[in-house]
């Protein structure tokens, strides 16, 4: 086994000077730990490639990641859905996903009236949080099994967790020029735009390279006049506050009915996985 790691770790360092090509490797986990927590980091993995000029897989649990990731020099988007081709505007919902609700399709479901394409986003390292209780990688795969069937819908994991960072990794996904917008709801979006940034004019650079969608939860929100231009209501058919990834987790710990909050695909993985914690 310690000759397949090593040898494997090998091919990884040799891949990342090699440019294109045909057949998928299964790269095993084990041979990653050390690497990105079951990734492999973004200086490793920038367009893996095999001596035969291959694209290399890697798998995550049972779920085999695709090579289609993209990456830059910097930061890297590592897909385990998408991306899509010819998006010309792309809606980004970054998230815990504590688990996947109802709601966060809810919210992307709402945003294709404006999108071409909903990308949900998973950072490795998350800007106010932990990963306590349910790994990376167990949400990893709730997420992907949960958007896995939406034609219009991607996922992928981040190396940033701040919204500025996630639409650099966008920009070398979908191009420089892709109309992008985040989605969230009131409460996010009061906490951007009420953050104490370092420079005043920090705000508006931001918002100069994305724009917001912004949900109704628990009240609707109202941007204040000079930002009007670059932050939007997204209207949702029906009222989602009752439905949040803490009300599932409370309920499972309550031993109370849950499974209506979360897509029916995840339902049965849920159970196993939080019904352990």
């Amino acid at each position: 086994m310690h000759k397949k790691v090593h040898k494997n770790a090998q091919w990884l360092r040799f891949a990342r000077s090699v440019h294109r090509a045909p057949v998928p490797i299964r790269t095993p986990v084990s041979a990653m730990h050390k690497m990105h927590n079951g990734f492999v980091s973004h200086s490793v993995a920038h367009r893996l490639r095999s001596p035969l000029g291959r694209p290399l897989s890697t798998v995550v649990g049972k779920m085999l990641l695709p090579p289609n990731w993209a990456h830059n020099s910097m930061m890297a988007l590592e897909f385990i859905k998408g991306p899509g081709t010819g998006v010309a505007r792309l809606g980004v919902l970054p998230g815990s996903f504590n688990p996947p609700t109802r709601a966060h399709l809810a919210l992307a479901d709402a945003a294709l009236a404006h999108c071409d394409e909903v990308l949900f986003v998973l950072p490795r390292a998350l800007p106010h949080k932990d990963y306590s209780g349910v790994s990376f990688l167990e949400r990893l795969k709730l997420l992907g099994s949960a958007v896995a069937e939406h034609q219009r819908y991607a996922a992928a994991a981040s190396d940033g967790g701040l919204f500025v960072e996630i639409a650099t990794e966008c920009r070398s996904v979908y191009g420089s020029d892709v109309e992008m917008a985040f989605l969230c709801g009131r409460d996010a979006a009061e906490r951007i735009v009420g953050w104490q940034y370092e420079r005043e004019e920090m705000l508006a650079e931001m918002f100069e390279q994305f724009s917001l969608l912004v949900a109704k939860r628990q009240g609707e929100y109202d941007a204040p006049q000079h930002l009007a231009s670059r932050i939007r209501r997204l209207r949702m058919p029906d009222d989602w506050d009752p439905v949040s990834a803490t009300e599932v987790r409370e309920r499972i710990a309550a031993g109370l009915e849950w499974k209506d909050l979360v897509p029916p695909v995840i339902a049965a993985e849920v159970s196993r996985v939080y019904g352990n914690k």
